[in-house]
């Protein structure tokens, strides 16, 4: 079966480095959707006692909260990256998860804080079905595997930026600072 390009898909007199500049866009997208995602792991101890929460709040903070949404609301971003465009929904889930994970520092107690923390998986439930759906439109099929990888293995690397910058930022500014810094960065 021959590959047929999809109607969305650019042109093909479309320059080459057009179609690398949107990976690289959409590889420091899932930068953030992973740095995003970890900060709150490395920031658990001083939620913890500024907020005087047990360690089962912070395991549904932790687990549950991003989880759950994460992965439920994850089958309904599948379904708008089919139906809708998938720029702009990826770029209001941006909005979405980087505004959440600001609020996450202004939260005042549990209901607040696990309230940020679905919000976070909500939005970076979007990353992946949206970039994937995106790189398979740009790149044929004998190249999309190396775009995929790049666009995963830059994603990865904001688990590794996450925990270092968020773990620096923390012992200086302190959490409710870090948050408010990378959910800004987004």
């Amino acid at each position: 079966m021959a590959y047929t390009a999809p109607i969305s898909a650019p042109r093909e007199s479309a320059a080459v480095g057009n179609v690398y500049f949107a990976l690289v866009v959409l590889s420091v997208i899932n930068l953030f959707n992973f740095m995003d995602r970890v900060l709150f792991s490395v920031l658990l101890e001083p939620i913890k006692q500024d907020l005087g929460l047990s360690d089962g709040q912070m395991g549904l903070l932790g687990g549950v909260a991003f989880g759950i949404f994460y992965g439920a609301v994850g089958l309904l971003m599948g379904r708008l990256a089919d139906t809708r465009n998938r720029v702009g929904v990826l770029s209001a889930a941006l909005a979405f998860w980087s505004a959440a994970s600001a609020l996450s520092g202004q939260a005042m107690g549990f209901a607040q804080m696990f309230a940020a923390r679905a919000g976070v998986g909500v939005g970076v439930s979007a990353c992946s079905p949206c970039a994937h759906s995106l790189i398979g439109d740009y790149f044929p099929p004998k190249r999309r595997a190396l775009a995929i990888s790049i666009f995963t293995g830059i994603g990865t690397m904001g688990t590794m930026i996450g925990l270092v910058i968020g773990g620096l930022l923390m012992q200086h500014y302190g959490w409710r600072t870090t948050f408010l810094v990378f959910g800004c960065a987004g």
